[in-house]
């Protein structure tokens, strides 16, 4: 993710690939694309144009149609000015004083999510999708990632919007990346709860200003997924999305 080498698309890694992906309830995804309309403005009061068909992964849309209802939900909160230019499903959209006031501010409430910190070497994903995304959803919790979703975003401004406003974070040290030591701190900073987790093999590599904290030693996927729902739902309850 953050080397200067291109990055390599392999057939056989679709179908995991997309099991990474996240999944964003509809006010979320409404949200995420006031997010990227800020961004994509030059200043306030401009318009942004932009294209139906070219547009829909900045509220994770599927369809035309669903980008729209999206749209027409901004500008029915009062959040933007919106309308359709042509018979292309070209349009433009600006943000009202409303919706830069929403942005800056952030939302009233944070989402019942965790931020997931830890190594985007490739070695760790099936970490991802097997131990630390379900474990965190068994305990009634979205799991999220910095590389979630498509943003237009500076980087370094997306890690501090998405912890402030997740409920905790989850810290994965494994392989011991500097960047989720970053986030860590970022996420003690902030107050939030921050869960640790290491594979049993790097503990020892942990480091010496961590080592105070508790961490969840995991020998495999399965062990991290159990035992990560259990201390979630020990230390924070069982969360809103749980079915079950």
């Amino acid at each position: 993710m953050y080397g200067s080498d291109e990055p390599l698309l392999v057939q056989e890694r679709i179908p995991q690939l997309r099991l990474s992906l996240p999944t964003y309830g509809v006010s979320e995804r409404t949200l995420e694309l006031l997010k990227a309309l800020a961004t994509l403005s030059r200043s306030p009061g401009t318009y942004y144009s932009g294209s139906l068909h070219a547009d829909s992964p900045l509220a994770w849309a599927a369809t035309d149609d669903e980008l729209r209802f999206h749209l027409d939900a901004l500008r029915e909160s009062g959040f933007i000015d919106f309308e359709t230019i042509d018979l292309d499903a070209n349009y433009r959209a600006r943000l009202t004083a409303k919706g830069w006031d929403h942005v800056e501010k952030g939302p009233a409430t944070v989402l019942p999510r965790a931020f997931v910190a830890m190594s985007f070497s490739e070695t760790m994903l099936p970490t991802w999708i097997e131990g630390l995304r379900p474990g965190i959803e068994d305990a009634g919790y979205s799991a999220h990632r910095v590389d979630s979703d498509v943003h237009v975003h500076r980087i370094d401004q997306k890690i501090v919007a998405d912890i402030r406003t997740s409920r905790f974070v989850v810290v994965d040290v494994t392989e011991q990346k500097q960047g989720a030591y970053f986030e860590a701190g970022l996420a003690l900073g902030f107050g939030k709860t921050v869960v640790w987790t290491v594979r049993e093999d790097d503990l020892r590599n942990v480091h010496f200003d961590t080592r105070q904290f508790a961490h969840i030693v995991w020998a495999s996927h399965a062990d991290l997924r159990e035992k990560l729902r259990d201390v979630i739902v020990a230390v924070l309850g069982s969360g809103p999305r749980l079915t079950s």
